[in-house]
């Protein structure tokens, strides 16, 4: 009894020291045989941690260039509105200081304007000055060489509606400049008016200019004597342009 239980309890002891002994004389070829076995499970887990390595760095960097790209895209939309503003200004300037050579300052109290709206089909235009800048339904609008261009219709709390006087509802009283003929200038649309009601008797030329007040309208282009008409009629070429109205003058009518 005692030897069979001496034989259970020294065999273990015996089989795990013998188990060392040949792990240790086998080590070397063990190891090579673990290596051999994990080493594309290794390669594996090193390849991968590289490319997850490689796409952090990436994504890195593509953060950092799109706040950078950002960036220089504010700077951009802050140098291209700089410029836009000091356009506008030296614009504004540029129409002032002509307004002041023709003396067109010096007569009128002037509100300066601009467009930002045009309906040709209609021949009006929409201006960025409204009830609030002191604008009134019938101011006269002028550009800065002292053209009538047309007067301002509706008007509204920060723009206004701006009835061109070649507008087919425009009517309004001329003159031939330099004489004492007079006639009503209507609106013909596509930028073409006509003066009519002159008489008969009047002397009248191409070429005379067409006035209203101290502002020019236009010249005359052709004079039509229509017998059955008893009075003249003479197509005025306005002396505006489509590029004219972008930058223009109301006139303040005095109280």
């Amino acid at each position: 009894m005692n030897k069979h239980y001496l034989e259970i309890k020294i065999l273990p002891l015996v089989i795990f020291v013998l188990a060392i002994f040949f792990l240790n004389l086998f080590q070397n070829g063990v190891k090579g045989d673990i290596y051999l076995v994990s080493s594309p499970l290794q390669r594996a887990f090193w390849r991968a941690g590289e490319k997850t390595s490689d796409f952090l760095s990436l994504f890195a960097k593509s953060q950092v260039l799109r706040e950078e790209n950002e960036r220089q895209r504010i700077q951009l939309l802050e140098i291209i509105k700089k410029n836009a503003f000091l356009k506008g200004l030296e614009a504004e300037n540029k129409s002032l200081r002509e307004a002041l050579r023709v003396g067109l300052a010096d007569n009128f109290d002037l509100i300066f304007g601009s467009s930002y709206g045009k309906d040709l089909t209609e021949d009006s235009i929409i201006i960025d000055k409204g009830a609030k800048d002191g604008i009134e339904k019938g101011f006269p609008v002028v550009t800065e060489q002292k053209v009538l261009i047309g007067k301002v219709g509706e008007v509204y709390k920060n723009y206004s509606n701006v009835i061109l006087v070649s507008n087919k509802k425009s009517v309004l009283v001329a003159y031939i400049a330099g004489k004492s003929t007079s006639g009503l200038l209507k609106g013909q649309g596509n930028f073409n008016a006509i003066l009519t009601l002159i008489p008969k008797d009047a002397v009248l030329n191409e070429g005379d200019s067409v006035v209203s007040g101290d502002l020019v309208l236009g010249q005359v282009n052709r004079v039509i004597n229509n017998d059955v008409k008893p009075f003249l009629e003479a197509e005025v070429s306005l002396l505006f342009k489509t590029r004219d109205l972008d930058r223009i003058f109301i006139i303040k009518k005095p109280q």
